[in-house]
């Protein structure tokens, strides 16, 4: 069940989150630099009825693994936490409602 709405979220709530949200816009990048050369992960756009929150990242552990459900104008329930330092939402799992 969903913690909080998408306002909250870019209010800055922290510790973990749930939120039912819609797909706005997925940006798949590959990686460049690090251990993780060469595999994807991806920046997302999500939407509820409060508010968009555009600044949500998908690492690649979490992207191989949610990246089917991941379509635009897909609801969804998104779990993650913000990073304290970037104040970006990082995205651990992904669920079809």
């Amino acid at each position: 069940a969903a913690n909080c709405t998408c306002k909250e979220i870019h209010q800055g709530k922290f510790g973990p989150i749930a939120v039912a949200a819609e797909i706005k816009t997925v940006r798949e990048i590959k990686i460049k630099n690090g251990k993780n050369i060469g595999r994807k992960m991806a920046f997302l756009s999500i939407g509820d009825s409060t508010c968009t929150i555009d600044d949500v990242v998908m690492w690649s552990e979490a992207y191989e693994v949610y990246k089917d459900v991941l379509v635009e104008n897909n609801t969804v329930m998104v779990y993650g936490e913000l990073d304290k330092k970037t104040s970006s939402f990082i995205v651990k799992k992904v669920i079809q409602i």
